[in-house]
């Protein structure tokens, strides 16, 4: 007999989602419990489909009595309903399932370096510039990119024999998150990458908005001290304490007053921010490849900019120059932001320039001016 051509089609989506999910279980196999549930969630919304396809097709073939256009809608709308409301519970149970943790042959076939750290995380980096520089720069990114960022430097850091190592900040790119992490533990961390792995004696320090934090926590906390020779705090975000709020007046407010509510954050982020960007952002860009893996990073920003910096931070220029660049148009990181460290931080140097945020990635001649204060 010849199929119909409604038959037909129902035959191939349901072949087609079978061979979907054996596909997906297969490639799945050798990994986390997550990646099971996301298989079996997959399959769900196939089965549910399928489902709403036949039920469409029974509506259209049937007997006009028992499947009239009155009857076919509610049985479509609530087939949506029950998908939706599955679609939302799987959200809200896997919404703080922990990332996949990347192994070195991964981190090194994207063109970094690793190390492992005794805990078994992993510490993404990356070398730009002079390899063999007599110079070496700690260059530390912020939110929503990588070490690989830095390789807009390399020009100026190869012509002046400088070599620049960028380590990928936890749960950005391919470095593995700890939950709970504090700036002491993070510190903890370059430790092992910068004084034991790569034996560094001397360093300049370079940290860009997010990574600020982190170059002042180097500063602060880095054994021994003065192997932290000279910081620039490039388009800086300032402590908050003393009721002081970093981000108020800048894009990234609302996500620091979402921390009162964790999960709504979470499925914000998981739900509506990131999946935009994965969609808007070039796919061979850094902002996609720091949050095509994990999630953890992007959450936790608002975490790092409202910890306490647990060091005296006001000395910081006491035995080293600290160079503080301030975008006047900046609505990422405002510019109250800058000047308050400035004013706080004494013997420190403001410089300011005229554009926003993303300036200095944009223009790499004069981000390589700006740091080249440094040597």
């Amino acid at each position: 007999a010849v199929r119909r051509p409604e038959t037909r089609k129902l035959f191939v989506f349901r072949s087609g989602s079978f061979l979907c999910c054996h596909w997906l279980k297969r490639k799945q196999r050798n990994k986390s419990d997550q990646c099971y549930s996301d298989w079996f969630f997959f399959s769900s919304l196939v089965v549910c489909s399928e489902n709403l396809n036949f039920l469409h097709y029974l509506s259209w073939n049937s007997h006009p009595i028992l499947f009239s256009e009155m009857s076919r809608r509610p049985l479509i709308a609530g087939g949506a309903l029950v998908a939706g409301v599955a679609a939302a519970a799987y959200a809200i149970a896997t919404a703080f399932d922990p990332s996949p943790r990347a192994t070195v042959d991964q981190i090194r076939a994207d063109g970094g370096e690793a190390l492992v750290l005794r805990d078994g995380r992993v510490v993404e980096y990356f070398v730009h510039g002079d390899p063999q520089g007599a110079t070496t720069l700690v260059a530390l990114h912020g939110a929503q990119t990588t070490g690989k960022l830095f390789a807009l430097l390399a020009p100026w850091a190869s012509k002046n024999g400088v070599r620049i190592i960028a380590p990928t900040l936890p749960g950005f790119g391919l470095s593995s998150f700890a939950p709970g992490y504090v700036l002491q533990d993070w510190v903890a961390d370059m430790h092992e990458l910068l004084r034991d792995h790569l034996r560094l004696e001397r360093f300049l320090v370079l940290g860009t908005s997010l990574g600020s934090i982190h170059a002042a926590a180097l500063a602060g906390l880095y054994s021994p001290s003065d192997a932290v020779l000279n910081v620039e705090l490039y388009v800086a975000m300032a402590p908050a304490d003393e009721g002081y709020d970093p981000p108020k007046g800048s894009v990234l407010d609302v996500f620091g007053r979402m921390r009162r509510f964790p999960l709504a954050k979470r499925l914000f982020e998981k739900l509506l921010v990131m999946p935009l960007m994965r969609r808007l952002m070039p796919r061979d860009g850094d902002v996609a490849r720091s949050i095509r893996t994990q999630w953890e990073g992007m959450a936790s920003c608002a975490d790092v900019i409202y910890q306490p910096w647990p060091f005296d931070w006001r000395s910081m220029a006491r035995d080293r120059r600290v160079i503080i660049v301030s975008g006047r148009q900046d609505t990422a990181a405002p510019p109250h932001n800058q000047q308050r460290l400035h004013s706080q931080i004494v013997g420190s140097t403001l410089i300011e320039y005229d554009g926003d945020h993303q300036r200095g990635l944009e223009e790499p001649d004069m981000m390589a001016e700006h740091v080249a204060l440094l040597l």
